[in-house]
């Protein structure tokens, strides 16, 4: 499948997947609110916070993975033990694989721009960025409010003063390092997924590994990451500018922003889904090809004998030469 299809057809399937997801979502936030409304222990709370942030988040990843499965007719309907396997395989596995990932390459990455990058670009982004640590390190108290005042606006005169081209790079070198994170376990993540039926296809953990990365990655960059970049700012922007917001225009906005914010998260669920629905497909055309050959060499030889009989019995005053005619004419030998 070519790219642009991939894209197209992922865009395309994506509101069924939010359809099939946010009844979830809504159960999944109506439990967290619940849960918190239950006790005011702080130890509780903190419990309550650690299992909705792994587990259950881990858990709304393979029901969102499983939307986009249905909305392409891949899968059947889940058992609660599978649900709570793949959630299981999905928090110590991938997730746990993805972050340790993130965690390297993305140091990798911040030490190449503030050694070798920064410095090419514009030398004052390193000392911006020294402002930067030395703001978030420090205490307020300490500080005072002159001086925080004092260094907000330090900060603000080296921004407008530096160029912004370092930062772009830098987040758009974030933004494609975590697509790369992603799509490399997203035919894994789909086919773990996948697993949580009754009768299980039984993938295993590396099922269709680094398949259809680019189509992924330019699936996030492009419908994910980049209106982000670029159009995430101006909700902030339109309250900030609003004279008198009244609760209709706040409701329109806040819609629009939630609306935008499902529709990220489904999206590259949808790709998932699609790539491992291309993987299964070309490994069910491997498996067949092993057992019946796509090519039948006895119907072959036997089409071919038929078409050189025909061509020969149509040749005018020619006849087949048949070598066993001699022997079947031939009168037995006596004893």
């Amino acid at each position: 499948m070519s790219i642009p299809v991939f894209i197209l057809r992922a865009f395309w399937i994506t509101p069924q997947v939010m359809l099939r997801f946010l009844p979830v979502l809504i159960a999944y936030v109506m439990i967290s609110v619940g849960l918190f409304f239950t006790t005011d222990n702080p130890w509780v709370i903190g419990l309550i916070l650690f299992m909705l942030g792994t587990l259950g988040y881990a858990f709304l990843v393979v029901q969102g993975l499983r939307a986009a499965l249905q909305a392409l007719k891949l899968t059947s309907a889940p058992t609660a033990s599978g649900l709570l396997r793949s959630s299981g395989r999905m928090l110590f596995v991938f997730f746990l694989l993805q972050l340790l990932m993130l965690l390297l390459f993305g140091g990798i990455l911040l030490a190449l721009f503030y050694y070798v990058i920064f410095p090419a670009i514009d030398p004052a982004l390193v000392d911006y960025l020294h402002l930067l640590v030395e703001i978030e390190t420090s205490s307020p108290g300490t500080l005072g409010p002159e001086g925080a005042l004092q260094q907000a606006e330090q900060v603000q005169a080296m921004l407008d003063a530096q160029t912004s081209t370092g930062i772009m790079l830098l987040n758009f070198s974030m933004y494609l390092l975590l697509g790369f994170v992603m799509a490399l376990f997203g035919v894994p993540m789909a086919a773990v997924a996948a697993n949580a039926v009754q009768y299980s296809p039984n993938h295993d953990l590396i099922y269709g590994l680094g398949r259809y990365m680019p189509h992924q990655v330019l699936l996030y960059m492009l419908l994910v990451a980049l209106p982000s970049a670029l159009f995430g700012h101006l909700p902030m922007e339109m309250l900030l500018t609003m004279a008198e917001p009244n609760l209709a225009t706040l409701a329109t906005l806040g819609g629009v922003v939630l609306l935008y914010g499902l529709f990220a998260m489904c999206l590259p669920w949808s790709g998932m889904a699609l790539a491992y629905g291309q993987v299964r497909e070309k490994v069910k055309r491997e498996r067949q090809a092993e057992v019946r050959p796509e090519i039948d060499y006895e119907a072959a030889r036997a089409d071919l004998r038929s078409l050189r009989q025909t061509r020969t019995s149509e040749r005018s005053g020619t006849t087949m030469y048949d070598p066993n005619a001699v022997r079947r004419d031939m009168p037995p030998a006596d004893g």
